[in-house]
């Protein structure tokens, strides 16, 4: 199993803003957070299994040193 905590803004200083023009349009953007963002993701791992790898020898009789 893995956790992982994100914790955003905490202070809730976090702003966004943006603008474009062109020939014949203005377009202007402001984005304010209105409070921290907290997310928890939970991932579990089911039939974890790896096969062994080839050419592992562990207790056998063929090890060259």
């Amino acid at each position: 199993m893995t956790a992982t905590l994100q914790v955003r803004d905490i202070f809730g200083t976090e702003k966004y803003e943006r603008f474009s023009r062109g020939l014949d349009f203005y377009n202007y953007n402001l984005s304010d957070r209105e409070s921290p963002s907290v997310m928890l993701n939970l991932r579990f791992n089911f039939n974890n299994y790896k096969q062994p790898r080839e050419g592992d020898n562990r207790g056998g009789a063929d090890d060259d040193f």
